[in-house]
């Protein structure tokens, strides 16, 4: 007996599964490694260095934070200026797991290019 998935069952899938939606999405993917790897940078350094539009990047925030990978925060030691309050992006305590997974899996998917295509390599793999 064969089971077919259809493409919407696999989009709902991607957007409920922490793993399935970064893996699928470059974009969370590039925004954890930037949390991981340098704590306490402030949300707009975030979304330059990840090279978002700040729109997308935060749909991307919102997104992880609903799945428990980063959390917004009043940086340390912050006072308001101008009606404004200085805001941090940091990481859960699964998103340093989680990222060593997605980059095992970009491993793979690079390892795979004549399989998957050198398009797909460019798309997915960026950890």
């Amino acid at each position: 007996m064969m089971l077919f998935t259809s493409c919407d069952e696999m989009k709902t899938f991607a957007t409920e599964d922490p793993l399935a939606y970064t893996f699928s999405h470059p974009e969370a993917k590039r925004v954890l490694q930037i949390v991981v790897s340098e704590a306490g940078l402030g949300l707009e350094d975030v979304r330059a260095r990840a090279g978002l539009h700040p729109e997308t990047f935060h749909r991307v925030v919102r997104k992880l934070a609903q799945f428990d990978l980063v959390t917004v925060r009043a940086a340390p030691g912050a006072k308001f200026r101008r009606r404004r309050i200085a805001m941090v992006l940091e990481p859960s305590e699964k998103t340093r797991r989680m990222v060593g997974v997605l980059r095992r899996l970009d491993r793979v998917v690079a390892q795979s290019e004549t399989i998957v295509g050198q398009r797909t390599v460019q798309s997915l793999a960026v950890l």
